[in-house]
C-alpha cells in the first residue's frame, strides 16, 4: 500500500463511494481518472448546479486517490451526515465488505474512524 499520508478525510456517497472511488474500485487501486457513477453526478447538482440550470455542465469524470493511498494512510476519517446516508453507512460499516461499497473497503483499517450526525447513525445497530 502507498506510504506517507498521515490522514485522509472523506465523505461518503450514496452509492458507497469515497474520494471518486465508485462501485467496483479494488482495494488496491490506483490512483486515477474515473468515470462518474450517475449517482456521483446528481449529487454534485446541489453545489455545482443548485438552480439546475446547466444539467449538462456537471461533471462526469474526476481524478481520484486511489484505494490503495487511502488504506495505506496512517488514519482515515470519513465524516457523513444526514438521513439520506443512513442505509448506506450501516451497510459500509455493518455488512460484508466488498468492491461494490468502496467505503467498505475501510473495515480492515487500523484506524479508520466514522463521524456520524445523529440522523446518518440511525440506522447502526447500536448494541
Amino acid at each position: 500500500l502507498a506510504p506517507g499520508l498521515d490522514l485522509v478525510v472523506l465523505g461518503l456517497g450514496v452509492n458507497g463511494h469515497v474520494g471518486m472511488n465508485e462501485p467496483g474500485s479494488a482495494a488496491d487501486s490506483p490512483t486515477r481518472k474515473v468515470d462518474l457513477a450517475p449517482e456521483t453526478i446528481a449529487g454534485s447538482a446541489r453545489y455545482l448546479d443548485p438552480a439546475n440550470r446547466h444539467p449538462d455542465r456537471l461533471p462526469t469524470w474526476g481524478v481520484t486517490l486511489g484505494m490503495a493511498a487511502i488504506r495505506g494512510a496512517r488514519r482515515v476519517w470519513v465524516w457523513v451526515t444526514g438521513t439520506g446516508k443512513a442505509e448506506i453507512v450501516r451497510a459500509c460499516v455493518e455488512g460484508p465488505s466488498g468492491e461494490d461499497r468502496p467505503a467498505s473497503l475501510l473495515a480492515a483499517h487500523p484506524a479508520c474512524t466514522w463521524w456520524l450526525d445523529e440522523p446518518a447513525a440511525a440506522l447502526l445497530d447500536r448494541r
